[in-house]
């Protein structure tokens, strides 16, 4: 039996070992070359092979060898065509004139010249191949002179350069003039080698003519169009024999991206030889693509193209007023098609409870919203049918006007669905216990007259009729603070108010905290520490009436550096006309920080600003009725503050002027709420990635709340396209699930054209968005990215 093998023809890590039976020297310094190859310079420590064929390849190992330009062989000149393979290999081929002798590389900064000579095989030739083509486990008879000294055959394996190996062992002939070889299963057509087989071979391709191995060949590429899984194909061609795996071929990205089937599986065949046939039945993971034989060298033959059947005439019973439980009948043309069915606004997909060429039951999920259901096909395909749900209808109040505080009862059909209850203002109720006719609520002392949303427990809603609601008899905020007022920590709010009589008192996150009661106006102190859902209680003697306001928290930072009366003047004392600053004022002081001056200024008057060495930097010059004088702190100020040494103190600045009192001096800057949570700095190519952001936990411990911003900071890779959007940033939820976004009008996907600036894209995170990020987090990470031409560097929250 022949014995194949693959390796690589030529092993790198062999042509090391011949620095024991190799030696060399350098014109440089006249000493032996070290025979570590990762030294710095230009350095050579082994060549070969030796003896070498002419017109074969010659290698040389060391480091630096990439700066060799040209190459002596005795009788041949220079050499210029060399073969950089790395810094540590270079080689060239031997010209047909080359003589024995002492090889010299040359470089830049010398040469270096072997002591050991160049020597030389026979003159080895190949004349020819036959046959050709050849199938593989044929005889291939290659003839030449001095095929004696040839120990290995070499067939083309792979695109690489690799190849599968005969050893002399297993030719089936071999003289001087001829080897006699069995084409091996894994032979490609390309350049046939031979080789000596040594540990630094000589190779000889014979470049005159190309290897061509016979491949199998159907008579047509067969079109199956409607194609079902189990359906039986036949393939009739020549060389079927050498198939040895059937297969689909893949899909293209873009089908990919559609969310289409992968790969099926091998698919089992049968082989009839007298027939010349190959029989196979599609699979039932089948899907549109190219069924493709493929041999023993991993080649791809196509021979059928495949495009998968459909459903049609889909239609469902019933498709409205539709509950969770509900079993739903989808009738059509191959229903038996079907493999799972997709619910709106259900994440896993529902396995039907009976499948028939006709029909397909499923019973409905509870969470399921109007809309399409989509039905997946076993070929990936997908096919869609709508359906719409039961709502709650012919809704009555009772008592009408209803008094806030008190309880209301609703009637109608379909109340059984509803989870909450929300009044006009925002107000929301939740509902317990609900029947199909009625449910019960109690009325906010906040709620305002006006329309009614019924919220299901699948997430939908309706409107009610409008209710009239009757105010109720405490103190209560009667006006709101305008939508774009900012709220911040620190700073009054002003509300108006009904009832004002019968306030007795306000807490701030259960604090009291001091107001003024100016008629129907109230101003409400918000001390420093509150925030987001910072709660502010109306007191009326044993009731109360709580708000949650979004408060901007303190971000304003004020360290007072100085804090003395000074007089200030071009002459006088220190400490009573001039002062210092000092350096540790200004240590972790942030670039664009101001220095601010309290002052009273008079006329004319001047604050000089100072180094340690006592050169100004700037002279500000407030005008009479000036509180304050400003410096910002530029990159170039601080560096000046902080490098400049008058060599005996930590002095940072010397302030001196005229007619300018200053009672304070203070450091103050803007800290930032945006926190950074990931910085994958990532390049998303075309869809070619799914990048996870493997910190599941991210959001939760950044104290992400609902009403919170999330950024995502990116750098577009391509130029923006407003007609054909090339600039894509798609965001999935831990789980697979697709996002979408108000910001975009519900769309999932950020472009040039849904959003503009691709350079930064900020959400405002909601419930729905809230509860994927701090619950969904299970798989390892909390939201998985795609994208087209873009480099995802970071995202933050705020």
């Amino acid at each position: 039996m022949k014995k194949y093998s693959n390796k690589f023809t030529a092993v790198l890590m062999m042509c090391l070992m011949l620095v024991t039976s190799i030696a060399f020297t350098s014109c440089d310094d006249g000493t032996d070359i070290d025979t570590n190859q990762f030294k710095g310079g230009v350095h050579l420590n082994a060549f070969g092979p030796c003896p070498v064929l002419r017109g074969g390849e010659l290698r040389f190992i060391g480091s630096g060898l990439d700066k060799i330009n040209s190459i002596t062989l005795p009788g041949a000149g220079e050499i210029t065509d060399i073969q950089v393979v790395s810094p540590g290999e270079i080689r060239i081929v031997v010209p047909q004139n080359a003589e024995p002798g002492l090889v010299v590389l040359n470089h830049a900064g010398g040469k270096i010249t072997t002591l050991t000579e160049l020597t030389f095989l026979e003159p080895i030739e190949i004349t020819g191949i036959a046959p050709n083509p050849v199938k593989p486990g044929q005889e291939l008879t290659i003839t030449g002179d001095y095929l004696n000294l040839m120990k290995e055959v070499c067939f083309p394996f792979d695109e690489m350069g690799d190849s599968v190996n005969v050893y002399a062992e297993d030719f089936v002939e071999h003289t001087r003039t001829t080897i006699k070889v069995v084409v091996p299963a894994e032979a490609r057509g390309g350049v046939l080698k031979l080789s000596t087989a040594e540990e630094v071979p000589n190779v000889m391709p014979f470049e005159e003519e190309e290897l061509v191995v016979v491949l199998p060949a159907p008579e047509a590429v067969l079109d199956l169009t409607d194609a079902k899984p189990g359906q039986e194909v036949t393939v009739k061609g020549t060389d079927l024999d050498l198939v040895t795996k059937m297969q689909i071929d893949a899909f293209t990205p873009e089908a990919q991206a559609e969310g289409r089937a992968n790969d099926a599986d091998d698919i089992e065949f049968a082989y009839d030889a007298e027939k010349s046939t190959i029989t196979f039945n599609l699979p039932e993971n089948a899907h549109d693509g190219v069924i493709v034989f493929v041999t023993a060298s991993g080649v791809k033959v196509a021979c059928a193209n495949i495009g998968m059947v459909i459903p049609t005439e889909v239609k469902a019973v019933p498709a409205d007023g539709l509950r969770g439980g509900d079993v739903i009948t989808i009738s059509g043309v191959n229903m038996d098609q079907v493999t799972d069915v997709v619910f709106p606004n259900v994440e896993k997909a529902v396995e039907p409870s009976s499948v028939s060429a006709t029909e397909v039951k499923v019973v409905m999920p509870a969470d399921a919203q109007s809309g399409d259901i989509t039905l997946n096909l076993k070929s990936g395909k997908t096919v869609t049918v709508a359906i719409a749900t039961a709502k709650p209808e012919n809704i009555a109040y009772n008592p009408a006007p209803a008094p806030a505080g008190n309880e209301l009862t609703v009637t109608g059909r379909n109340l059984d669905l509803v989870k909450t209850v929300v009044f006009t203002d925002g107000v929301n109720v939740e509902v317990k216990d609900p029947t199909a006719t009625e449910l019960k609520v109690t009325v906010p002392l906040t709620a305002a007259s006006g329309m009614v949303k019924f919220v299901m427990t699948n997430g939908e809603s309706v409107e009610g009729p409008e209710l009239t609601v009757e105010l109720p008899s405490i103190a209560y905020i009667s006006q709101m603070p305008a939508e774009d007022a900012e709220l911040a920590a620190g700073t009054i709010m002003k509300v108006g108010i009904a009832n004002e009589s019968l306030l007795t008192g306000v807490k701030v996150n259960g604090e009291d905290v001091q107001y003024i009661l100016n008629g129907t106006d109230l101003y409400i102190n918000l001390p420093a520490t509150a925030g987001k859902n910072t709660v502010i209680t109306l007191v009326s003697g044993d009731q109360s009436l709580d708000y949650t306001f979004d408060v901007i928290p303190a971000t304003h930072v004020e360290n007072v550096i100085f804090d003395q009366m000074i007089d200030l003047s071009w002459s006088g004392d220190e400490g009573v006309n001039k002062f210092r600053l000092y350096k540790e004022s200004f240590e972790g002081v942030p670039v664009g920080a101001k220095l601010v001056f309290h002052i009273k200024p008079g006329a004319e008057a001047q604050i000089q600003v100072n180094n340690a060495n006592w050169g100004e930097i700037v002279t500000l010059k407030p005008a009479a009725d000036d509180e304050v004088a400003e410096l910002e702190l530029t990159s170039d100020v601080l560096n000046t503050i902080l490098t400049t040494e008058d060599g005996w103190s930590t002095t940072a600045l010397v302030i001196q002027g005229q007619n300018c009192i200053v009672n304070k001096v203070a450091l103050e800057w803007e800290n930032s709420l945006e926190v950074t949570l990931w910085e994958p700095n990532q390049d998303m190519g075309d869809y070619a990635i799914n990048l996870e952001m493997n910190v599941p936990t991210a959001f939760v411990d950044a104290g992400v709340k609902v009403g919170s911003t999330v950024r995502f900071y990116m750098t577009p890779t391509a130029a923006p396209n407003l007609d054909e959007p090339n600039i894509h940033l798609q965001i999935f939820d831990g789980h697979w699930g697709g996002l979408t976004f108000p910001e975009i009008d519900g769309g999932g996907q950020f472009n040039e054209k849904t959003w503009g600036d691709m350079t930064c894209v900020a959400i405002t995170v909601d419930q729905t968005l809230y509860e994927k990020l701090t619950t969904l987090t299970d798989w390892g990470y909390c939201l998985i990215f795609q994208g087209r031409n873009i480099i995802l560097n970071k995202v933050t929250l705020e």
